[in-house]
């Protein structure tokens, strides 16, 4: 016996269209409803694969590029360190548009600066544990 999906598989795809839209018609829902709810939770994945590619970028140049120790007048190299215009090079974005994000995803502490006022960023150790796994 074959399921009911095999089924209403072989019918017209205006109908398989129509029956799911009737359902929650029934429920309440308008097309417009459900056409927002799609292209929010859309917007905001596309947003958050931007955000997700800046992070690897940053884990990348750190694993590319570790901290050296301190040199003769003891300080710390630190060449993994990178500025937003670097950022959106490497991106291809506007250094705007990347600056407005990694401001964010500090407020997330997914990635910090060097100082409170720097245009120099990296991923936080959050970040450097979760890509490990």
């Amino acid at each position: 016996m074959q399921s009911i999906w095999h089924h209403i598989e072989t019918w017209p795809v205006w109908k398989q269209f129509a029956i799911p839209a009737v359902f929650f018609t029934s429920l309440g829902l308008t097309l417009r409803d459900i056409f927002s709810f799609v292209s929010s939770k859309y917007h905001k994945w596309c947003e958050n694969r931007i955000d997700n590619q800046a992070v690897a970028y940053l884990v990348r140049e750190f694993e590319l590029y570790p901290p050296v120790g301190p040199d003769s007048h003891g300080h710390h190299s630190l060449p993994f360190y990178r500025s937003s215009i670097q950022i959106a090079k490497a991106l291809k974005r506007s250094a705007v548009d990347v600056r407005q994000r990694l401001e964010r995803l500090e407020r997330a502490n997914r990635v910090e600066r060097q100082a409170p006022m720097a245009d120099l960023w990296t991923a936080t150790k959050y970040e450097m544990h979760d890509k490990a796994q």
